[in-house]
């Protein structure tokens, strides 16, 4: 069971990003705001020296994605590892479900 100080009472996002060779970095974001809705618009804090920031610094643009409670698990991997040391992609690839399309 969680401590009640973990347990963020906001909402959990996932920012991905792409670095210069298109490997996909993601970061647990908690701060986001709509700013605008035409086009649609957000601003996300990141941690400065983080991965996701120097994507971004050279690639201004990413895929932010609000998490369920069903990938509460992704969390820990996703927002305490620094993509600087560790493959979140590869670790990512691994935790799929597999689906099949119906047609």
């Amino acid at each position: 069971m969680q401590r009640p100080w973990n347990r963020p009472a906001n909402p959990v996002w996932s920012l991905s990003t792409l670095d210069q060779n298109n490997q996909v970095n993601m970061n647990i974001c908690t701060y986001v705001t709509a700013l605008t809705l035409k086009p649609k618009t957000f601003g996300v804090s990141v941690y400065h020296g983080s991965k996701t920031l120097k994507n971004l610094q050279s690639k201004p643009e990413g895929l932010l994605q609000l998490l369920g409670i069903n990938q509460a698990s992704r969390v820990r991997t996703l927002g305490k590892k620094s993509g600087n040391d560790y493959d979140k992609s590869q670790y990512l690839e691994a935790k799929i479900e597999y689906y099949q399309e119906f047609g």
